[in-house]
């Protein structure tokens, strides 16, 4: 199991494997965090969209570009992509991920799936990868909203394919 560095994404790592009786290491790596926002850093949608209407609309629209003060949307989406590569290339059977939403648009994005709807805090993708690194494809292969995380298990629902 992987997740970024952020508390919030650790914890939630923690109680999913606690969830499903995961017992071992979590791996850690910062390139799963969040975009840096820069000047959009702790202000309310509201606040952003006041003040910075056209590239709010955009940022709604998908497009991850350029926040004032903050990282690029080229740039995180690269940095995002390397942290699923990293971990694909250390071939485990199976890995989850544990990142924030930013992350999960960033990988549609460079699969070519990003669909305009939110996703539920919960929510991402199975990932399957094709062939041996370094040429590595990623290739999405269902969507997945986890419903509840229960004491005893975790449930899923598949709401659609790529």
């Amino acid at each position: 199991m992987a997740c970024s560095d952020l508390a919030r994404a650790r914890r939630t790592a923690e109680l999913i494997a606690l969830a499903v009786g995961y017992d071992q290491p979590l791996f850690i790596d910062k390139d799963l965090r969040e975009q840096h926002v820069g000047d959009w850093n702790g202000l309310t949608s509201e606040q952003i969209a006041s003040r910075w209407p056209r590239e709010y609309q955009a940022r709604r629209a998908g497009d991850l570009g350029a926040v004032p003060g903050g990282e690029t949307g080229s740039d995180f989406i690269a940095r995002s992509v390397r942290a699923i590569y990293r971990l694909a290339c250390r071939q485990l059977e199976e890995t989850v991920v544990v990142a924030h939403a930013g992350v999960v648009v960033a990988l549609e994005v460079a699969l070519g799936v990003w669909e305009s709807r939110r996703h539920s805090n919960l929510s991402g993708w199975w990932l399957e990868g094709k062939e041996d690194p370094p040429d590595l494809e990623l290739v999405p292969l269902s969507r997945v909203d986890l419903l509840a995380l229960g004491a005893e298990k975790v449930q899923k629902t598949v709401t659609g394919s790529a």
